[in-house]
Formats: C-alpha cells, sequence, structure tokens
C-alpha cells in the first residue's frame, strides 16, 4: 500500500514536471493534461497523449481548438468551455445548454439545467441520461466498491439506466443487494433485475438476503446472483467474515457455487486459508474437491503452493514431479521451482 501510494505520488510529481518543461504551458493542470495556451497564449490546444504518458517526454500532439482563448475555462480533464462553445476533447459538444453546462465534480458528470449526460461521446452529442433530474441526479453512497447505482428525487438508476425501485421505500442495508417493498435487485449479465418475494425479508449480512423460501446471494459487484430455495434456515452457517462460504440445508456454497460432491461435510467443513477449505473427508479449492488430499495433513506453504503428506498443490492441481517430504523451503524462503532443491528423481515432469 505504501509503495503504491509512493508510486502514485511520483507520477504525479512527473505529470507537473512534464507540464512545466514545455513550452506550451497548461490551462489548468490541476482539472486536466491537456489543454494547453499556445506559447504566445492566443490559441487552445488539446495534447491527445497526456502529459502523465512517458511517451510526451519525446513527442506532443496537438490539435487546435476553435477556442476563444481569452475566456476559456477547463472543467474536467475532458471538458472545457468558452464563451460560445463547450468541448469534450477537442470536439465541440452541440446538444447541451452553453450557459447552465457545468462538470458535477462529486459525480463526475456534466450536467445543464435540463439534463444530466454520459461524460464520454465519440459524436458531438453527448449521451442524455433519460429521466434523470440534473439538480437531484447523485451517486448512491455505498461501503463498498460498487458504484454503479444513483438517484434523484423521482427514481433510483442502476449504470444511469432508471429501474422500478419505489423510491420511498428503497433500502442499501445490503448494499450488494438493495431492495425496496416488492424486490430484491441484482446484476444479471451487466444489466439490473429484480426478484419479487414474498412475506418479510431478512438482511443476513451486505451480500446475502432470504425470504420465506428463498436465499438470494452475490459475492461481489461482478459477480452473478444465486438463487437458493431452502427447507431450514435455522441451518444457515457462515464459515468466515467475509461471507465468502455458507452452508443451508446442509450443502455448502463457495462464492455462490455449490460443492457437488456428494463426499461434502456442512458440519466439519472449514476454511484453511481461501480459496482453501476441508472437511472430515478431503480438501478443496473454491468449490471443487481434490480427491486424494489428505485434510488431516493439508498446509498452506505460501500464496502459491500447499502441501499434504502426499502431494503439492499450487492453485488447487497435483503439482508433478515433486514429493512432498522433500519440498521444503531453502534459507531464503523460496520454494520448488524457484530452485531445483527438492525435485523427486524418481518422478518425471
Amino acid at each position: 500500500m505504501i509503495l503504491a501510494r509512493l508510486t502514485f505520488s511520483l507520477l504525479i510529481l512527473l505529470s507537473f514536471s512534464l507540464i512545466s518543461c514545455r513550452k506550451e504551458k497548461a490551462v489548468d493542470g490541476y482539472k486536466s493534461t491537456h489543454y494547453f495556451y499556445s506559447v504566445d497564449r492566443s490559441k487552445i490546444l488539446y495534447d491527445v497523449i497526456p502529459s502523465t504518458s512517458l511517451e510526451s517526454l519525446w513527442r506532443q500532439q496537438y490539435i487546435e481548438l476553435p477556442a476563444d482563448a481569452a475566456t476559456f475555462e477547463v472543467l474536467s480533464s475532458e471538458f472545457a468551455k468558452d464563451k460560445k462553445r463547450i468541448f469534450y476533447t477537442y470536439k465541440i459538444v452541440m446538444n447541451v445548454d452553453r450557459k447552465s453546462f457545468y462538470w458535477d465534480s462529486i459525480n463526475e458528470l456534466p450536467k445543464d439545467r435540463r439534463h444530466v449526460y454520459l461524460p464520454k461521446t465519440e459524436t458531438d452529442h453527448l449521451v442524455v441520461i433519460k429521466y434523470a433530474d440534473p439538480k437531484t441526479y447523485e451517486r448512491v453512497d455505498l461501503p463498498i466498491s460498487c458504484k454503479k447505482w444513483y438517484k434523484d428525487r423521482y427514481h433510483y438508476f442502476f449504470d444511469h439506466e432508471k429501474t422500478n425501485a419505489n423510491v420511498s421505500t428503497m433500502k442499501f442495508d445490503s448494499p450488494y443487494l438493495p431492495h425496496d417493498n416488492r424486490y430484491v435487485f441484482y446484476e444479471k449479465d451487466g444489466k439490473i433485475s429484480a426478484l419479487s418475494y414474498k412475506g418479510e425479508l431478512t438482511v443476513a449480512n451486505e451480500k446475502m438476503v432470504y425470504d420465506e423460501e428463498q436465499i438470494v446471494y452475490i459475492a461481489n459487484c461482478d459477480s452473478a446472483a444465486t438463487i437458493i430455495p431452502y427447507k431450514d434456515i435455522e441451518s444457515l452457517r457462515f464459515y468466515d467474515n467475509e461471507y465468502n462460504t455458507f452452508s443451508v440445508d446442509s450443502v455448502v456454497y463457495v462464492t455462490g457455487l455449490q460443492i457437488t460432491d456428494n463426499n461434502v461435510d456442512a458440519v466439519s467443513f472449514e476454511i484453511v486459508s481461501f480459496p482453501y477449505c476441508k472437511d472430515k473427508n478431503q480438501v478443496y479449492y473454491k468449490n471443487i474437491p481434490i480427491y486424494g488430499s489428505d485434510p488431516k495433513t493439508f498446509a498452506i506453504l505460501d500464496d502459491r503452493y500447499a502441501k499434504d503428506k502426499k502431494h503439492v498443490y499450487t492453485r488447487g492441481k497435483i503439482l508433478q514431479g515433486y514429493s512432498s517430504e522433500k519440498f521444503v523451503s531453502d534459507k531464503w524462503g523460496r520454494y520448488p521451482p524457484d530452485f531445483n532443491y527438492g525435485k523427486d528423481p524418481d518422478k518425471k515432469d
């Protein structure tokens, strides 16, 4: 994390240093690394190659905008305006109200007094978000990485498409599976789906809700929802605090995928180190049984390797050509095949 922050800071410093080395000066380097004044400040130039790119060290590719340099104002990384026009990159946008047009920096969307727009286009017309009220349209603040829900005073939107959610009863207490008084909403194939429920809806956690007959579970933002009919909700059990593994009616699920092997034992099932799990009978990689594995001696070696008394494993598969007994690390903590120690001479690759 520290290295990532340091790298990001260095890139920011590099981008500003690259801008400062040019003869052309950025109009507003904090908002955009694309818009520049010409050397005599009489023209506006759009650099197709952003100054944060290493390629910009040796070349720039400017496009001159038909803009008034005296009134030119940068709105965001890709939007700007002057006294007569609105620009997206180097293109003039034709279908917006210039006087009221602005960049909503909190929600990262272009708006005017009439519409909310998608912040991208390949033509001279921005795409209008249908039914969105520009005064109240905003992103729903959720404690998860899913950032596709928006709302205004009239509607809820998923990925900027209007849904049939009831504004007055919509709840995000299960943020992956929001619901109103009629439906549970979940993503399917990039679109939002609505599942009606019976009776009272119970929120088990951020990834699971259930009604009187079925469970709805979703592992993360991009995964498909799993709908599970159940008999006894009292049998519901979670095996980890991330809610990746659970069982109901003695059936075990890993990230929503059922372990279909008849030997799986929900009572003794446990997580070794996700995605490795085990029960009294065998070891599992995600929802796939590792046949022939020994759960009593199974151990994780590092983020790549694991072993039991019989085999060495990598990503849930047997690593051929190595014996479990000889597969040990050297003094630097390296495991084969990073070096040649531990190779079983009796086995071939």
